[in-house]
């Protein structure tokens, strides 16, 4: 064979999947689409079709995205690398090789960082906080699906905001919020029928459906997990089928169907085993321990356990998390890191050519311009030092007055709602006593009763009781039955349940600021739905503000002429908060405060 024909057939086994070709393994239907393409077109098709087979064939799917790898590794193609390792790190996690598979999760956003992709990063933080949530670290899950929300929110994508809204509602199911996780498995099927993704659909149904049954609802329960799998039926989709038998398995042991049950189990276990997933034949061995012990059937269910726990010990050790947090931020510092040595090292070779041509000239220079730097740096840092103690001064002299001019109106507040409610209140009280024991007409009783009803009104927007009494969530939910009783703006709280205890100072301020965003979003926004978020991260508490409305040009702010800015950025001051504003004309808005826990917490 002739050189140049040895070398050609050596590119193509390199750069063409023949691995896949020779096996047969693709069918002709993305043969045909191969034909002609470049290497990164060729990239995407493969990892698109290991990404529709991986539940069929987790081998066929393993070469796919090898060979996309390859591919976009020859071609230098960042968002073809990020995708086919993204698919090599799900295949490797439902194998069981966890820390394997986050390597190259982390990899795999290094390379949508570089190539500027938020929607592929989006949907890594989504799989890596999943993995989070089901090896128990549920805070670290939630912080990354609510990275990946943020970029969906900004790049508009129905389908990233309905599967980040599926999954922060099992992370909340997992905390025992059932609430917030109905409130958001909504929300996702709501986006995934607005975006015709059938597939989606069958996910929050599902997810429904297992609500319902935590609240002993269990025939509304069958009726949503009945028509999550027949949709997945339909679609052929195997993982997704599995875990509805499952679910529908769990239903009918609640029911006392246990006969139904197993036959859930054990058709769920045989798909389990053809498709080698792990951790669902674990989990399938342990409910089919546990319906075989009601029927009394103990040999079966004995040894049905004995399955459950030597499988479930070779599986991921949950105090891995640890290590797993580790490696994530190994990664991300190690390309700086590298960065750094490379300079230091350029730095330190030119140093030591100038330091061998001219080492005596250098010395002497060197000398004459240390003392003068010498003499001038330490002039220059005492009067840095004084210039720092002055202004730290100032700064401080002036939050002493804005914390003494806001604590003066909170108290003026207090004062004017006290005799509000203790004073004028009690005087309309009285003579609406007196007026109902004689003739007057029904409208003037009307108008006093108005009037006492707007007494109150403006009582409760001075000084809330429930504020001082029962605290800063208790008085938001006061807060928002009233506005949702106006019919203008429908107000949803959702407050982490596990949310620290707030000092009363920095309740004050907080429900201030709150209630100005709200008044701002009811006056200027059209909004329909507001939803206001309280949580803890670590030692951040946040609070998120967000509105459906038609959204507003930020950099307007800055020349407002308004007290409502001025005074959240006033009790910011206070609180040392900082304010993240998410906002254009058009759309909605999110306005994101996040505050240093250990300054506003009790003991």
């Amino acid at each position: 064979m002739p050189i140049f024909r040895l070398l050609l057939l050596t590119c193509l086994v390199a750069f063409y999947p023949w691995k896949l070709i020779a096996q047969n393994q693709l069918p002709d239907s993305v043969l045909q689409q191969l034909k002609g393409k470049s290497d990164r077109e060729q990239a995407d098709l493969l990892a698109d079709y290991g990404t529709s087979i991986y539940q069929k064939s987790l081998e066929n799917a393993a070469m796919a995205f090898d060979s996309a790898l390859t591919l976009a590794s020859n071609s230098n193609y960042l968002s073809g690398k990020a995708k086919a390792k993204k698919g090599k790190g799900l295949l490797l996690y439902y194998s069981g090789k966890y820390e394997d598979a986050l390597t190259l999760m982390l990899e795999a956003i290094a390379d949508y960082d570089k190539a500027n992709n938020a929607d592929g990063k989006a949907e890594l933080f989504n799989d890596i906080g999943n993995m989070m949530r089901k090896h128990g670290d549920g805070d670290q899950a939630e912080t990354y699906l609510r990275k990946a929300l943020t970029i969906y929110q900004q790049t508009k994508n129905l389908n990233g905001l309905a599967n980040t809204n599926n999954n922060l509602g099992i992370v909340f199911e997992t905390k025992g919020n059932l609430d917030s996780a109905m409130i958001h498995y909504q929300k996702g099927l709501e986006l995934y029928e607005k975006a015709g993704d059938e597939i989606g659909m069958s996910y929050s149904l599902d997810y429904v459906g297992l609500i319902h049954a935590y609240r002993s609802e269990f025939k509304e329960s069958e009726s949503f997990l009945l028509r999550a799998l027949a949709i997945r039926e339909k679609k052929g989709e195997q993982f997704a089928i599995s875990t509805s038998l499952v679910n529908l398995g769990e239903v009918n042991m609640a029911m006392n169907e246990t006969d139904k049950a197993i036959n859930y189990f054990n058709r769920s276990l045989q798909m389990a085993d053809s498709l080698k997933f792990p951790d669902l034949q674990s989990y399938n061995y342990k409910m089919l321990a546990e319906a075989n012990s009601r029927k009394s059937n103990y040999k079966t269910a004995f040894d049905f356990y004995k399955r459950h726990i030597t499988l479930k010990d070779s599986l991921f050790n949950l105090d891995r998390n640890k290590q797993l947090t580790e490696m994530q931020t190994k990664y991300e510092t190690a390309e700086k890191e590298k960065e750094n040595a490379n300079l230091l090292r350029e730095n330190q070779l030119k140093e030591l050519n100038i330091s061998n041509k001219n080492n005596q000239l250098l010395l002497l220079s060197g000398i004459l311009i240390l003392a003068l730097s010498a003499g001038l740096l330490y002039f220059n840092r005492q009067k840095l030092v004084r210039q720092k103690l002055l202004n730290e001064e100032i700064q401080k002299q002036q939050e002493l007055r804005l914390k003494a001019v806001i604590a003066s109106q909170e108290d003026e507040r207090k004062r004017i709602a006290a005799e509000l409610h203790d004073g004028l209140g009690q005087s309309l009280a009285s003579v609406r006593m007196r007026l109902s024991r004689e003739p007057v007409s029904p409208e003037s009783l009307d108008a006093l009763d108005k009037s006492c009803v707007e007494l109150r009104e403006i009582s409760h927007n001075l000084m809330p009781s429930n504020l001082m009494r029962s605290g800063l969530v208790a008085a938001l939910h006061e807060l928002a039955e009233r506005i949702n009783k106006t019919g203008k703006l429908h107000l949803i709280i959702d407050a982490d349940p596990e949310l620290p205890s707030i000092t009363t100072n920095s309740a004050i301020h907080l429900f201030r600021i709150i209630q100005e965003l709200l008044t701002n979003i009811m006056k200027y926004a059209d909004a329909t739905e507001t939803t206001v978020q309280l949580m803890a991260d670590k030692n951040i508490l946040s609070v998120m503000v967000e509105d459906n409305g038609k959204g507003f040009d930020k950099t307007k702010l800055q020349s407002t002429s308004g007290n409502g800015w001025y005074n959240i950025h006033s009790r910011l001051t206070i609180l040392n908060g900082n304010v993240e504003i998410d906002s254009a004309p058009g759309r909605g808005s999110v306005i994101t405060i996040d505050l240093p826990l250990s300054n506003h917490t009790t003991a």
